[in-house]
């Protein structure tokens, strides 16, 4: 009967509206109808705090049936709820678009307020922060009439970089110090002094030839007396003569290498005068921590050198005898060998006190070992 009604009254109000008449009102609305089961009865006591339930609404199936447009028009409305297939009534969905806005708004929000915070931390911090003065020490105030005076450490507390700039800055060129030349001395080896003493100071390397032209020079300038011993002091820029450096240029079958290990550097040289001329003659001392059978085995080797004659200072002669012989000179045992000029012979021998004697006279072997108090 109502559907009839409702029908009637539709069809009587779209006749109207064609036809030109005037409009219908609309027709009342349905009958507020509610319905309660024991689920709402729950949930309207939970919402209500426990007061008395409320029921609710209910719609009959009938109204629900409505023209299609109306229900279409509700439709778009977002509020509204639309109708499924019969399964219920579904909730309202939120479109993706508007999630994905809301992120980048809230990201976009995070980095403008960590910026805002870096910015005032960098510029705007450090304007209200308090500075804090540091005292400032005054300069010493020196009085004008002093001299200042610049202070240098101590070499030895300079580190080495400093050390090689100073070097090279007050002395650029570095000159070396020579060494102090010291002069070989000369002690003379007899005991009495000798009746007179002249120096020779070669001025170029000993020789053979530097020291014979000496000699032949300095016998002529024989002493008033009949028989007279000088001592001659031969000496270089450097000093006394070497023995072990002489006695090879008289004798070349001794080297100075055999010679130095036994013998001192200094020795005693003379010119013994008599009637038949000069004659040459030497002192040598051997070294104290040697074996003295070493030095006389040594020595031994004068009687077989070919170059005795070196030692004359004018010519000897020839050789008398073949080999050296045993003789005696102021009762000390000595070797000799004669020579066919007057008063020329070689002699040697050694004192108790282990002294070298080399003469080329027999009266100058003698003269000698006198001045070395052997009698």
């Amino acid at each position: 009967m109502d559907d009839f009604k409702q029908q009637n009254w539709g069809a009587a109000s779209n006749s109207g509206q064609g036809q030109g008449g005037p409009s219908m009102p609309p027709p009342p609305p349905p009958p507020e109808i509610t319905l309660r089961t024991m689920q709402s009865d729950i949930e309207s006591i939970k919402q209500s705090g426990g007061e008395n339930p409320i029921p609710k609404p209910f719609i009959p199936p009938e109204i629900k049936k409505q023209n299609n447009m109306e229900l279409e028009d509700l439709s778009k409305e977002e509020s509204m709820i639309k109708p499924g297939n019969g399964d219920g009534v579904l909730p309202p969905s939120e479109p993706p678009k508007k999630k994905l806005k809301i992120f980048i708004l809230i990201t976009i929000l995070i980095l403008v307020i960590a910026g805002a915070a870096f910015a005032g931390y960098k510029f705007i911090y450090p304007m209200f922060k308090p500075v804090i003065s540091m005292p400032v020490e005054q300069p010493a105030v020196i009085p004008e009439n002093l001299p200042i005076v610049e202070t240098i450490p101590p070499v030895s507390e300079l580190a080495p970089p400093i050390i090689e700039e100073l070097a090279t800055t007050t002395s650029p060129e570095v000159i070396p110090i020579p060494e102090p030349i010291v002069l070989k001395s000369h002690m003379s080896l007899l005991v009495s002094s000798a009746d007179s003493a002249v120096p020779f100071v070669l001025s170029a390397p000993a020789s053979l030839v530097s020291i014979r032209e000496f000699l032949v020079a300095e016998a002529v300038n024989k002493p008033s007396t009949e028989m007279a011993l000088k001592e001659i002091v031969l000496s270089d820029q450097g000093g006394q003569l070497v023995f072990a450096d002489i006695l090879p240029l008289f004798l070349p079958s001794f080297t100075s290498a055999e010679l130095a290990p036994l013998f001192e550097e200094d020795f005693t040289s003379v010119i013994f005068y008599d009637s038949n001329g000069a004659w040459f003659g030497m002192i040598a001392k051997p070294k104290a921590d040697i074996d003295i059978a070493d030095a006389k085995i040594l020595m031994a080797k004068l009687e077989m050198s070919a170059d005795l004659a070196n030692l004359y200072i004018q010519s000897p002669g020839t050789q008398v005898t073949t080999e050296f012989k045993d003789g005696k000179a102021n009762n000390l045992p000595v070797r000799y060998l004669n020579f066919s000029k007057t008063g020329a012979s070689l002699d040697y021998g050694w004192t108790s006190n282990n002294l070298l004697v080399i003469s080329t006279s027999y009266n100058g072997v003698k003269a000698m070992l006198t001045k070395l108090g052997v009698q």
